[in-house]
């Protein structure tokens, strides 16, 4: 009789001094499209480094199961890598602070879930969530571009296939820039993040908030901050930016990718906010997005955390 080898599969634990809340941490995070939901905060990875293992939160820990899982790998895909709350001092000024503190006591379970070995996936993410609906079109549209080789780190490989995703401008150009994006993924691992934020510049169609998207989401820094219309708009409305604009390519490639040392910075989302913010300037934005899709999207300002610091009622606004 024979009998089936049962495959033990590595599990590793991580303890954490605030509850994680997996759920929400994948919604804002790029690195979710690699991912898929088995339950409530339990998600399995599909694509990519360590494809088949599975993490979860449970109360004052976060776990992983699968033989590519490490202590390291589980910090990131959890975001226990980056516990906000320890960086508060950064922030400059106290009616920041006191939104910082509004806004994290809000989300307590929010974390910056990255995945540093899968720079091409991340960054193809990024690239594709250009004005369309992330949830909606980019994760599947990267899952079925890389679904046939889901541990392979070349989009060439699918050839002229990407047409077939989607008849988007967001995949056409996507399919022009292929050879530039992949290069530039491939530097990732050993270029200093703000020389790599200025060669993500010089790729065609890739702008600040893509840039800046990528080194958050890769783990390369979290004073990297994806300014759009709705931080600004959010900022705005809280009085902490009257007048910024969002940062330009051709301003970034001009004066320098380094925010602190543009000459600019002090007109732009996000040198005012890393200046403000420090390295949870990232975070806050990250934040503010949340906040903007499920609050002020919504015109929920009845419960909105932050209504007692609103300069600007956005049923007011222009």
């Amino acid at each position: 009789m024979r009998f089936k080898q049962q495959v033990s599969l590595r599990r590793v634990c991580l303890k954490v001094t605030r509850f994680i809340d997996l759920d929400l941490s994948m919604y804002p995070s790029f690195a979710s499209s690699l991912f898929r939901r088995l339950g409530r905060n339990v998600w399995f990875k599909e694509l990519g480094h360590g494809a088949g293992s599975t993490i979860s939160s449970l109360g004052g820990r976060v776990c992983c199961l699968g033989n590519a899982c490490t202590p390291r790998l589980l910090s990131e895909w959890s975001g226990a890598w980056f516990e906000p709350w320890n960086f508060l001092n950064d922030v400059d000024g106290m009616h920041a602070l006191n939104i910082a503190e509004k806004l994290m006591s809000g989300y307590t379970g929010l974390r910056l879930v990255v995945s540093s070995p899968d720079p091409l996936k991340i960054l193809t993410a990024v690239f594709l969530s250009r004005r369309t609906d992330y949830h909606g079109n980019v994760v599947r549209w990267v899952k079925n571009a890389f679904s046939t080789h889901p541990n392979e780190a070349t989009l060439r490989l699918l050839g002229g296939s990407l047409s077939t995703l989607s008849s988007s401008f967001q995949v056409r150009q996507l399919a022009e820039v292929i050879r530039d994006i992949e290069e530039v993924a491939a530097l990732s691992l050993s270029i200093d993040p703000w020389k790599l934020r200025e060669r993500l510049l010089y790729i065609k169609y890739v702008g600040p908030k893509v840039a800046d998207a990528f080194l958050l989401f890769t783990g390369k820094g979290t004073v990297f901050t994806p300014a759009d219309t709705h931080y600004q708009r959010l900022l705005r409305r809280l009085g902490l930016i009257p007048r910024a604009r969002i940062p330009s390519k051709d301003v970034c490639l001009k004066y320098g990718p380094e925010c602190a040392s543009c000459r600019l910075s002090g007109n732009c989302i996000t040198g005012l906010s890393i200046s403000m913010f420090g390295r949870l300037s990232g975070f806050i934005q990250t934040l503010s997005y949340v906040h903007d899709k499920l609050v002020c999207g919504k015109t929920q300002c009845d419960i909105c955390r932050l209504r007692g610091f609103v300069v600007r009622h956005p049923l007011l606004e222009d």
